[in-house]
């Protein structure tokens, strides 16, 4: 075996022993995922140097030094854009290489940069064996064809792809007027599992509707249905109650109560409408994530807010479930909704008007965690001491927004402010994020617009230096807010911090049996993540 070939086989031997070991480490070890990466960067650069060599030896230049066999195992570890060009280079990677090309973790983008005649050509030219590998394909807004010949064999590719399982279609009515042929090809397709259509019509849902693939996941916007014809998507989903799992929708209005969605566990609702809490606990008997919120934002008066509060209060009485997992939306939304069950985790963002229908909403629910995202001007410390007395929180996500906040003084005092409410918290986690944007006449002046071809260009220039904000907040020393946060909130375990030119860190603490601080840890940013995910 020549030197190469040995040093990556080592390579690949201790990088499946890395992979073996980090799966049986604790759930937040960091030092497994190290040295995947380190490893997996070797990889890379023993396949740059191999391919250099094999271009060399198409051209009688010296041999090669590693076999097909580890040449094609590295192809999983390379992405589209890197495996490309080596999968020209002969007749033997290209068929080994196309597998990879098709199925990586990124969909098949028909954007303006793919010829789509080209691509089909490709595709069906070792009918059916490439076809196998097609997993996802997104067409744009401004996708469209004219060719008759394309457009069949864009169809021949939709319907015979036996593994598609991700569509997802950015301008639906306009796909669907290409021509029938593509329709069609959607509707007798069986593989499909995920399904996204933005600007629903007559025609889209005529397609959606006799589907015969068993959709898991479907994403709806009925924005190109008339008004008056107000998408219902208990309707339009019926043949998919057994099968559905999540559910996005906007812009639809919810009317029939006789189908139930009893295996839909994520559910998010984007509209002005008001959804009874009763219908929705009837259709989805099971649902365990909820998100709802509004397009324009909701305006009522306190008396007609707290009639649907009080009629959602009464239904839940009779019909409710046991609890969430996760609940999001606008908090006068949510007031309405007036939700009873326990919720894992609430995500909000509140201004001071929405105070008092949040903290109702809070002791409804009772969450162990919080994700509050607020604007620095328009809600106090003091109105977010009082969401938070409302309910025991162990565990709490902070995301404040300081846009055209340029004054330092008001800066400095709110931060002053926080560490007088972190002294009164019993947190066990805290995801602490300050968002800071200059004003356009501060920072930069950037102009969009597009061109005949649609590409996108920008204009931008620098107008002055950075103001005092922006040069205290990116003074401030992680590490040491980190410690001093640590030693206000004497319950503090996990600590992460996002602040504004500073990298994201993500912190342990470690106490003494008497509560004392005796050691910090940091993780690496895929450990810390995971704790997030895990913990909101």
């Amino acid at each position: 075996m020549t030197e190469g070939a040995s040093k990556l086989n080592a390579v690949h031997e201790v990088l499946l022993t890395a992979l073996g070991w980090s799966v049986l480490q604790s759930k937040y070890c960091t030092k497994g995922t190290a040295i995947i990466k380190r490893l997996y960067r070797q990889i890379l650069g023993l396949w740059r140097d191999e391919m250099s060599r094999h271009c060399y030896s198409i051209l009688g230049l010296p041999r090669m030094v590693l076999n097909w066999d580890v040449l094609f195992l590295i192809m999983e570890f390379v992405d589209r854009c890197s495996l490309l060009p080596y999968v020209q280079t002969c007749h033997t990677l290209y068929k080994a290489g196309v597998p990879h090309l098709l199925r990586v973790n990124t969909p098949i983008y028909f954007g303006k940069h793919l010829n789509v005649k080209s691509f089909c050509h490709f595709i069906l030219g070792e009918f059916p064996s490439r076809l196998r590998y097609l997993r996802e394909v997104e067409f744009p807004k401004k996708f469209w064809l004219r060719k008759k010949d394309t457009i069949s064999q864009l169809a021949e590719v939709l319907r015979n792809a036996p593994f598609l399982e991700k569509v997802t279609i950015s301008a639906a009515e306009r796909f669907f007027e290409i021509g029938p042929e593509l329709g069609a090809a959607l509707r007798e397709a069986t593989s499909i599992r995920e399904l996204s259509l933005d600007g629903v019509g007559d025609q889209a849902l005529s397609v959606l509707t006799r589907m015969r693939s068993p959709l898991n996941s479907v994403e709806l916007c009925a924005d190109a249905v008339p008004v008056a014809d107000c998408l219902d998507p208990n309707k339009v989903l019926a043949s998919f109650s057994s099968s559905l799992r999540q559910l996005k929708v906007r812009w639809v209005q919810f009317e029939n109560t006789s189908i139930q969605y009893p295996h839909v566990h994520t559910l998010s609702i984007e509209d002005d409408n008001f959804v009874p809490m009763d219908m929705l606990i009837h259709v989805f008997p099971n649902l365990q994530s909820l998100s709802i919120t509004t397009n324009t934002g909701v305006e009522l008066d306190e008396e007609e807010a707290l009639h649907i509060h009080n009629e959602n209060m009464r239904a839940q009485a009779r019909l409710s479930w046991p609890s969430l997992n996760y609940l999001e939306g606008d908090v006068m939304l949510l007031y309405c909704l007036a939700p009873t069950c326990k919720v894992r985790c609430l995500s909000v963002w509140p201004s001071s008007s929405d105070v008092a229908r949040l903290v109702q909403v809070c002791k409804s629910t009772r969450p162990e965690s919080i994700k509050i995202y607020f604007h620095m001007d328009k809600l106090s410390v003091e109105e977010l001491r009082m969401i938070l007395r409302s309910t025991d929180v162990k565990h709490l996500s902070a995301t404040i927004d300081a846009y055209d906040v340029n004054g330092l003084k008001d800066i400095r005092a709110y931060i002053h402010q926080l560490r007088d409410l972190f002294q009164t918290l019993t947190i066990t986690t805290l995801y602490f994020r300050f968002i800071w944007h200059p004003t356009p006449t501060e920072w930069f002046r950037t102009e969009h617009f597009e061109t005949e071809n649609d590409d996108e260009s920008s204009l931008v220039a620098p107008l002055r230096t950075p103001n005092p904000v922006q040069q205290y907040l990116h003074s401030l020393n992680v590490k040491t807010c980190m410690r001093k946060t640590a030693d206000y909130i004497k319950t503090l375990r996990y600590a992460f911090f996002d602040m504004p030119g500073k990298p994201m860190s993500y912190w342990e603490i470690f106490r003494t049996e008497e509560g004392t601080i005796s050691s910090f840890e940091q993780f690496s940013n895929e450990a810390g993540e995971q704790i997030v995910q895990e913990t909101f």
